[in-house]
């Protein structure tokens, strides 16, 4: 990754094994940048504005959640189209949707973290990387097939196929290190 936008590569993904392997070595990247911001500055911030440790424990909240649909499996529905949008729609539909939403809408969401700064900036990424670990072997038993033909609801974004389910924290992941890179002034990965 690098600094700004540009960290939130234009993907091509054209199969499950795709989106998968670029989940992983994103993920990692992911956990590295914020494994690497000092204890003091990972923990500032509030409910209010977000410090690095609200959007690792955000995104750790996310995957868990992903992941617990992942393998729910056949238990979903039916996505209405079986047809998934590409990487780009996703990321394009998620930042037109995020600039239209309320800041407050926003922090109010059920996956606004809570940050428990007892345990440590290392265990905080590693709730994320154990998250991040069960989304994608969650994912890795879902076919081609499958992965349009099942939905989740996403609270921002409405119903979403599974694949546009993956395709969306690809981008979710690099956008919130992104963002604390931004503000730390730092390149994300």
């Amino acid at each position: 990754m690098t600094t700004g936008d540009s960290a939130l590569r234009a993907w091509d993904l054209r199969t499950a094994a795709e989106a998968i392997a670029a989940l992983r070595n994103d993920g990692s990247r992911v956990a590295a940048f914020f494994r690497g911001v000092p204890e003091p500055r990972f923990f500032a911030g509030g409910d209010a504005d977000w410090g690095p440790a609200h959007h690792v424990e955000h995104l750790a909240l996310a995957h868990t959640t992903v992941a617990r649909g992942l393998r729910a499996g056949s238990r979903l529905p039916a996505h209405a189209s079986g047809v998934s949008r590409s990487y780009a729609q996703v990321r394009d539909a998620y930042r037109a949707t995020l600039a239209a939403t309320p800041p407050s809408f926003l922090r109010a969401n059920p996956f606004a973290p809570t940050v428990h700064t007892g345990s440590g900036a290392r265990a905080v990424v590693q709730r994320y990387e154990d998250a991040h670990a069960l989304l994608c072997a969650a994912a890795d038993s879902w076919s081609e097939t499958e992965l349009d033909a099942r939905a989740v609801s996403h609270p921002l974004l409405g119903p979403l196929s599974m694949r546009e389910m993956l395709y969306f924290m690809l981008y979710h992941d690099a956008h919130h290190a992104a963002v604390v890179a931004a503000k730390l002034g730092a390149a994300p990965g």
